[in-house]
């Protein structure tokens, strides 16, 4: 169930990610972080994966582990792209609460994989 919620958070975040992507490029013209932005932010959900496909606990745990540094990595870009006014604060709290959810979802899985094979 928690994979479910992870993989419809994580998709959910990447549409609000390629929209802001586009705002940024078509009005403000900023194409270098917005891009580096879509990258990371897409990425989360790409590494996620499906739960139906069968994969060892080691190779999802992997899988989640570079989720989740995509995500940290996403947080990075937006904290700058606030900072240097590239991005709006309704935008800026948008993504940020939503990559914020997605790494403590991701945490959670990453602790209940590792404590399932200890």
């Amino acid at each position: 169930m928690k994979g479910n919620i992870l993989q419809q958070k994580s998709f959910a975040f990447a549409i609000n990610v390629v929209e802001v992507f586009k705002s940024l490029q078509n009005e403000k013209q900023e194409y270098v972080l917005s891009e580096l932005l879509l990258r990371s932010g897409t990425r989360i959900g790409a590494n996620i994966g499906d739960f139906s496909i069968n994969t060892s606990d080691k190779q999802y745990l992997l899988q989640l582990t570079i989720a989740n540094r995509e995500a940290c990595e996403t947080i990075y870009w937006l904290k700058l792209l606030y900072a240097t006014r590239y991005l709006a604060e309704k935008d800026f709290v948008l993504l940020h609460v939503g990559a914020n959810e997605i790494v403590k979802l991701l945490d959670q899985m990453q602790t209940s994989i590792e404590n399932r094979n200890s």
